[in-house]
């Protein structure tokens, strides 16, 4: 779940700094804010969100290096990982590494879990003020939405629904997976997950220091693409995180109650289908294309 982890929030970096349509060059030299993200994610200490300091951010929830990690206690190591991490910029330049608020959509910090994800406008509002450490300004946001969506698989009721979550223009894909395996979802074909799975030995992804040239010299980053049957999204496996991005400023008008609810639970009915949440669910642009 960790490397998995580590994809998704590199693709909402890249989203956030060089927009969706943005593809990798065939050649080098690469775009410098790609390679900012990059570094981001080596393997070493040094790196912000590198597999070391993930491990040692779960070491709160009592996970040891090789134990299963599930999509809640992940989404905890994050938000613990990037709250370090900015407060350790704080002290030392102000510059930020995670150019966004984050928002884990479920329960609080201290465990609680289950019951419908429900977005708190004024906790998304402090988020945000706390990033821009001021009151007046929105900030662009992450949403993690941590789900349990059956025992031993996935009820097959709530696939339809899964699968038109991928429809939103903010959906950043799926964390997906079950005790021994993870995978990073990032579309669908009918029933079929279309995912990645990081598994696959890789050596040590070490960042080098730039040369001169403005070429950098670096081990192989990226994953060999190996094809295999799409497996049916019903046996990935039950836990879910739902992620998606977003402009803080779609919050600044919410329900009628001060929340917001992505879904409504137990049936996980979408928002569309509550009319009294239209209108908030519209202004944080979290909806369907069809619409």
């Amino acid at each position: 779940m960790v490397r998995s982890s580590q994809m998704l929030v590199a693709q909402a970096l890249i989203f956030h700094h060089l927009g969706r349509s943005w593809r990798k060059p065939p050649e080098k030299p690469y775009n410098p804010d790609y390679i900012g993200v990059l570094r981001l994610f080596g393997d070493s200490e040094a790196c912000a969100f590198s597999i070391h300091n993930l491990l040692q951010a779960r070491r709160n929830y009592g996970l040891a290096a090789g134990s299963w990690l599930g999509p809640y206690a992940m989404c905890r190591a994050w938000q613990t990982l990037i709250r370090t991490n900015r407060e350790q910029a704080d002290a030392v330049d102000g510059k930020e590494n995670f150019p966004m608020a984050l928002y884990v959509v479920s329960g609080d910090e201290d465990g609680e879990r289950g019951g419908a994800p429900v977005v708190y406008i004024d906790v998304a509002a402090q988020l945000c003020s706390d990033f821009n450490k001021g009151p007046s300004t929105w900030s662009p946001i992450l949403l993690l939405v941590p789900l349990v969506l059956g025992l031993d698989k996935i009820n097959p009721r709530y696939i339809p629904l899964l699968k038109e979550t991928f429809m939103f223009p903010q959906s950043l894909g799926i964390l997906g997976g079950k005790p021994g395996t993870s995978t990073y979802i990032a579309g669908v074909q009918d029933d079929r997950a279309l995912y990645l799975d990081p598994h696959e030995v890789q050596m040590q992804f070490l960042f080098h220091r730039p040369l001169e040239s403005g070429y950098f010299c670096w081990s192989e980053v990226h994953l060999r693409i190996i094809p295999r049957d799409a497996p049916l999204l019903e046996s990935v496996g039950p836990q879910k995180c739902l992620a998606f991005s977003t402009d803080g400023a779609k919050f600044a008008i919410g329900g009628e109650d001060g929340h917001l609810r992505i879904f409504h639970w137990p049936s996980i009915k979408v928002l569309l289908d509550e009319p009294k949440a239209h209108k908030s669910f519209r202004d944080m642009d979290i909806r369907s294309e069809q619409t």
